[in-house]
C-alpha cells in the first residue's frame, strides 16, 4: 500500500506499521496518523488543549480532519475560530461549525475540495453479530438525497404494509 504517505508527512507504510503493532485496521491508523501529523503542526493550540484536558481525543481529531489539505495559514485560521468553544460542542455542531469554518477561510478551495472528496467516495461494511452486517457509505450530498428518499420511501411503504419497526 501507499500508505498515508509523504501527503501527511508520514513515511510510507507507516499506517501498515501501526496498524500492525496495535492491531488496528490499517484505515484506523492512517486517521491517527493524520490526526497527530496535523496535531504536531499546525494545529499546535488544539494538542495543547488535548494535553491540558480541556478538549477530548474525539474533538482534537475533529479539528485536525477538519485543516488537512489546508495551507499552514488557514489551518491556524480554523482552528483559532473554532477551538475556544469547541469542548462545548457536540461532535456534530463542532463538525457544522468548522465545515463553515473553513469555507470563511478559504472560500476559493470549495471545488478543488470537493473534488477531492468526491474522488475519495466508496462504500463499504462487514459482518456484526447475530448473522447481521453494517453497511457505510462516503458519497456525495446529492447522492445522499436520492438514496435517502428512496430508503425513505421504502421504509412507509413496509409501515403501511404492516411492518411493526420503526423508520429507522
Amino acid at each position: 500500500s501507499a500508505g498515508t504517505g509523504a501527503g501527511h508527512g508520514i513515511r510510507e507504510f507507516a499506517d501498515d506499521e501501526v496498524a500492525l503493532r496495535l492491531g488496528q485496521e490499517r484505515s484506523q491508523a492512517a486517521r491517527d496518523l493524520a490526526t497527530a501529523v496535523m496535531l504536531d503542526a499546525p494545529c499546535t493550540r488544539t494538542a495543547a488543549s488535548l494535553a491540558a484536558g480541556r478538549l477530548d481525543l474525539s474533538r482534537a481529531a475533529l479539528i485536525a480532519a477538519a485543516t488537512i489539505g489546508l495551507a499552514r495559514e488557514q489551518a491556524v485560521a480554523v482552528e483559532a475560530r473554532v477551538l475556544p468553544g469547541a469542548a462545548a460542542r457536540s461532535p456534530r455542531l463542532l463538525r457544522r461549525d468548522l465545515q463553515r469554518a473553513v469555507i470563511e477561510v478559504d472560500p476559493s478551495g470549495a471545488d478543488a475540495r470537493h473534488r477531492r472528496a468526491r474522488a475519495d467516495r466508496r462504500v463499504g461494511g462487514g459482518p456484526c453479530s447475530d448473522g447481521m452486517a453494517e453497511l457505510w457509505a462516503r458519497i456525495t450530498a446529492y447522492d445522499w438525497a436520492v438514496i435517502g428518499t428512496a430508503l425513505t420511501a421504502a421504509a412507509r411503504g413496509a409501515k403501511a404494509a404492516g411492518d411493526p419497526r420503526t423508520m429507522d
